[in-house]
C-alpha cells in the first residue's frame, strides 16, 4: 500500500493587513510582507508558518488565545527607521520584552549611541544593528553586544568586528629552521644615512635662514600706510576707505 505524508495543519489563505499582520485562526500574527500581499497561513498544533511565493518567510509561535497580536520587531524595522522616535514606546519592542528577546545588554549600547550621536541617528544605528542581527544566531548576536558594553563600545562596526572575530583567528605556523640558507638572509636596513640628511639640512638652515622678500619686510615697518598702485601711467591712491583721483582720470577699485 502506497504511503502518503500528510502535514497535521490548518491550512487558509489570507491578505496582509495595514499592520502587516495576517489572520489565522483566532489572532492575528506578524509577517515581512507588504499590505495587500496574498499569503498561506499553516496553522499546526505548536506554531504558525507563513508561506509567499512558495517559501515559507517567517514562523511564529502559536498563540491559544483570542484576538491577540503575535508581533515580531524584525518585521517592522523599515517601518521604524523612517519613525525614529517610535521603536521606544513601540508595541513589537514590548512583545520582545516580555518575551524575554530584549535584553538589557541591548538598552545599555541603545542609550550610548543616542548619547553619542543624537535620539534619531542614535535609534537609526540601533536599527542598524538588529539587520545585522537577522543574519546572525540570536545567541551569537546577543553575546557580541554583551562584549561590546563590557568593553565600552557602542558602534555597529565593533558589535560586527566581535561577530566575527573567531573567523579572523588564524592558527600559528611551525619555526622553520633555515640552517644552511641563514647565510642568503639579507641584514636589517638602518636609517643612519637619513639621520645624517637630517643633520645636514639642519645646519644648512643654521648658516642660511630663508629671507624675507622686500615687500613683506615694508609690511612689517608700517602696516597702516597707504597702498599705491600704478597701471598704464595712472596712479591710484587710496587712503582708508575714501579714494581720490586726479581731475581728467578715472578712479576704479584695483
Amino acid at each position: 500500500m502506497h504511503q502518503c505524508r500528510f502535514d497535521f495543519a490548518d491550512v487558509s489563505f489570507a491578505v496582509v493587513d495595514r499592520q502587516r499582520c495576517v489572520f489565522g485562526k483566532t489572532n492575528s500574527y506578524s509577517s515581512p510582507l507588504h499590505p495587500g500581499a496574498e499569503a498561506v497561513v499553516w496553522t499546526y498544533s505548536a506554531y504558525v508558518e507563513i508561506w509567499a511565493r512558495g517559501k515559507c518567510i517567517t514562523r511564529h509561535e502559536r498563540c491559544y488565545r483570542k484576538r491577540q497580536p503575535v508581533l515580531d520587531l524584525e518585521h517592522y524595522l523599515y517601518v521604524l527607521e523612517r519613525k525614529p522616535c517610535a521603536p521606544a514606546g513601540s508595541m513589537p519592542l514590548a512583545k520582545w520584552r516580555s518575551q524575554g528577546r530584549w535584553p538589557k545588554s541591548y538598552d545599555l549600547v541603545w542609550q550610548r549611541m543616542i548619547e553619542r550621536l543624537g535620539r534619531q541617528n542614535g535609534t537609526r544605528e540601533m536599527l542598524s544593528l538588529l539587520y545585522l542581527g537577522q543574519r546572525t544566531e540570536p545567541n551569537q548576536f546577543t553575546h557580541a553586544i554583551t562584549q561590546a558594553v563590557e568593553l565600552g563600545c557602542a558602534d555597529i562596526s565593533a558589535v560586527r568586528s566581535l561577530l566575527t572575530a573567531t573567523q579572523q583567528i588564524r592558527p600559528k605556523s611551525d619555526v622553520i629552521e633555515l640552517g644552511a640558507l641563514a647565510r642568503h638572509e639579507p641584514p636589517l636596513p638602518t636609517l643612519e644615512a637619513y639621520d645624517h640628511l637630517l643633520k645636514t639640512e639642519v645646519a644648512r638652515c643654521a648658516l642660511y635662514p630663508p629671507r624675507s622678500s622686500k615687500l613683506d619686510q615694508r609690511k612689517l615697518q608700517d602696516p597702516a600706510r597707504s597702498h599705491h598702485r600704478s597701471f598704464e601711467g595712472r596712479s591710484l591712491v587710496i587712503h582708508g576707505e575714501a579714494a581720490r583721483s586726479t581731475p581728467g582720470r578715472s578712479t576704479g577699485y584695483w
